[in-house]
């Protein structure tokens, strides 16, 4: 992640190297694609520990995980993100699990916006943004996690998506 239009450089070294060794840039939309238990959520979670140790707001949406499940299992590998839990909406994480079946999908990409506009992060992780498109029955499923991408980025927010590919 690499945010010089905040005076901010977060690195996770590796990671860095791959989007042409500048690392990721402000206001850019980053999908990690693959099949479950190939270290798509553990990317986006180095990528929110990075960023939240050099002081950068992120919010994070999970739409499968419970928020304790997903620290457990990220401080099994390493990552400790939960040291950055925000008390009271204060601190640089924001974490939310949103269940996609909880709501309406035009009710997803309004909470979506309203938790951006309330929490003014420069980080934006959907995890698995799949879950919203994977309600293919409903009329605009494949339509609403784009819109909610393109109203994020409209914000100058950096957005990582994983998406959960099917066998």
């Amino acid at each position: 992640y690499n945010g010089d239009t905040l005076g901010h450089e977060v690195e996770v070294p590796g990671l860095d190297a791959m989007p042409g060794g500048q690392g990721l840039y402000q206001g850019s939309t980053i999908l990690l694609s693959g099949q479950a238990g190939t270290g798509k959520t553990s990317i986006a979670c180095s990528l929110t520990q990075a960023a939240c140790a050099d002081g950068v707001p992120v919010l994070y949406l999970s739409f499968e995980e419970s928020v304790a499940e997903l620290i457990r299992n990220q401080r099994s590998l390493g990552i400790d993100i939960g040291r950055y839990l925000a008390d009271d909406d204060r601190g640089p994480l924001v974490m939310l699990p949103i269940r996609t079946v909880e709501l309406g999908l035009e009710e997803h990409l309004m909470r979506g916006m309203h938790l951006v506009k309330r929490h003014r992060p420069a980080l934006v992780v959907l995890d698995p943004v799949s879950s919203l498109a994977g309600r293919g029955d409903e009329p605009g499923a494949k339509e609403i996690p784009l819109r909610l991408l393109h109203l994020i980025k409209e914000e100058g927010i950096t957005v990582v998506a994983t998406e959960q590919l099917r066998d």
